[in-house]
């Protein structure tokens, strides 16, 4: 019995010890306590229910001595046991904070890893777009090249033409013209030259006019620098010019004539050589050019003014232009300034700027008189009265005879 008892008490003992903390072991632990403990009551009953004889005092002492240990050792299991079922409570605790910081950290690496793949894609598409766009972009630009690329070559093909065919273009739609009937003005070229005409000489197209010949020269060139080329042949056919027999017979004024699209490589349309004028003109430009003249033949002007008088024309209508190139800049200068002004509304409070265009928008727009306008216009002399009227010291509203009869009053 006793051996029993030790042996079930050494095997509770070492279960207990034994223990890792885990629920089910928990429960194995508790239900061997039980039975230690009704083992222990039992034979505590039978230990007191039993005759006591004097040959076992020495026996129940060493019984009552275990009984003691055993008790004791009850309490330590039990101490254990309580310990045990705290830290029990104090790991379930912290594995239900860490499965909840678990569950946590897997919703936001699961939100991470839906948010990554959503990036992912927005940045593919983005590269994708950006690819596209890349390309649309050199299409484009290749398209732009190209388009330019046969844009000159087609507008180098139509100068090409144009220049090809402008010398050939031009005498024959020259010689039209001078044969219009209110024109009608003989004409020459280089294989119908006038009687007398230096032989040497043969310029592609010339018309008589004033007495003289007029020459109006067609030029056709390949040249890559048209300016260059004209003033060469200026220089040439200057030279040609002074040179020739019929000097005194050549108007002292030539037009080369060339295609209007030349016009605009050039920087200069005017050219002076050796005392010759030198003007370079589109086709467009003879006719206006040949009626002028033509007028200039029919009011027989040749004859009726010496060398002075013609510097004195000439100078009289260098004044005008002068001042109507001057009255235009004045007149575009001042237009810019007005611009400025205007520009400076911008630096004043916007309920200001309103209020003033809302004044304005109600002024009436002055209309210049015809009748007014046809007046000034053909008497000078009215115009210079209007601005003396202008400028002249205004009359003073008291005449000095009013001053007399009002001077009573300031005696004492």
């Amino acid at each position: 019995m006793r051996i029993a008892i030790y042996i079930l008490l050494i095997f509770v003992a070492h279960s207990l010890f034994a223990a890792n903390g885990t629920q089910s072991q928990l429960t194995t632990q508790y239900v061997l306590i039980g039975l230690v403990v009704v083992v222990l009551v039992v034979l505590f009953l039978n230990i007191i229910h039993r005759k006591k004889k004097p040959e076992d005092t020495e026996q129940l002492k060493a019984l009552r001595f275990r009984y003691d240990e055993s008790t004791q050792l009850l309490n330590q299991l039990q101490g254990k046991n309580e310990q045990l079922q705290d830290e029990n409570s104090r790991l379930e605790s912290q594995m239900e904070s860490r499965s909840r910081q678990i569950s946590e950290l897997e919703k936001k690496l699961a939100d991470y890893e839906a948010n990554e793949a959503q990036n992912r894609q927005n940045t593919e598409r983005k590269i994708t777009e950006l690819d596209n766009a890349r390309k649309a972009l050199e299409e484009e630009r290749q398209r732009v090249l190209e388009d330019e690329k046969r844009a000159r070559e087609e507008e180098e093909k139509n100068r090409t033409r144009i220049w090809a065919l402008h010398e050939d273009n031009a005498k024959t739609l020259m010689r039209e013209t001078c044969q219009k009937s209110e024109i009608s003005l003989p004409t020459f070229d280089n294989t119908n030259l006038p009687d007398g005409f230096d032989p040497k000489f043969k310029p592609d197209f010339m018309v008589q006019l004033l007495g003289q010949y007029v020459i109006f020269d067609p030029k056709s060139s390949q040249s890559q620098s048209l300016q260059t080329y004209i003033k060469t042949q200026v220089q040439a056919t200057a030279k040609k010019i002074r040179s020739s027999d019929s000097f005194s017979d050549i108007y002292k004024t030539v037009f080369f004539i060339i295609p209007s699209i030349g016009l605009q490589e050039l920087r200069e349309t005017h050219y002076v050589e050796q005392g010759l004028s030198f003007f370079i003109i589109a086709l467009e430009a003879f006719e206006p050019i040949v009626r002028t003249l033509k007028r200039l033949e029919d009011y027989d002007l040749a004859d009726k003014y010496d060398p002075q008088e013609r510097e004195n024309i000439v100078n009289v209508l260098a004044t005008y232009d002068q001042h109507i190139r001057q009255q235009n800049a004045t007149n575009i200068l001042t237009t810019i300034r007005g611009l400025k002004v205007m520009s400076e509304k911008s630096t004043i409070p916007e309920d200001v700027v309103q209020a003033i265009e809302s004044r304005r928008a109600q002024l009436r727009i002055e209309q210049l008189s015809p009748a007014q306008l046809k007046k000034l216009i053909e008497n000078p002399e009215q115009q210079a009265k209007e601005i003396l009227a202008l400028i002249a010291p205004k009359q003073p509203e008291i005449e000095t005879q009013d001053l007399s009869n009002v001077g009573p009053i300031f005696q004492e």
